[in-house]
């Protein structure tokens, strides 16, 4: 019985350990907002497209080779939320999947590691057209 007990303390340890290390890589990485940083979306995000470019600057030069994550949830329903990391496809541009499944404003924000930086987060806003809004004619 003591073999049982010391293996699943053991266990429960390396479990903990695991979940901790799980935090700190990709979207849930614990990072301070770095001014210096700016993240703008060349597509304006819509409900329903799955796809967006977003530019990311420092000090207002294009950011290459940086590893981008992006997380937002919607305001007042913290469990409609979306997340997804970034490719570049140009030099300081990167592609995203993301899902915005309603319309209305969006908080999350931008996580961007670049070599030999601390990671940075950049407060992100966003409003989501209703589907309403998407459709109606402009003028």
């Amino acid at each position: 019985m003591g073999v049982l007990a010391t293996v699943a303390v053991v266990a429960f340890a390396v479990a903990v350990e695991r979940f901790d290390d799980a935090a700190e890589t990709g979207c849930a990485q614990r990072a301070r907002e770095d001014p210096s940083y700016e993240a703008r979306f060349v597509d304006e995000p819509q409900i329903e497209v799955l796809t967006y470019r977003v530019a990311i600057t420092r000090e207002g030069e294009e950011v290459e080779g940086a590893d981008v994550c992006l997380s937002a949830y919607m305001q007042g329903m913290s469990a409609m939320a979306t997340t997804g990391a970034a490719r570049e496809v140009s030099p300081g541009v990167y592609e995203v999947s993301l899902t915005f499944e309603m319309g209305g404003r969006w908080s999350g924000r931008v996580l961007v590691a670049e070599p030999g930086q601390s990671v940075a987060a950049i407060p992100l806003t966003l409003e989501i057209p209703t589907e309403e809004e998407a459709t109606a004619p402009s003028g």
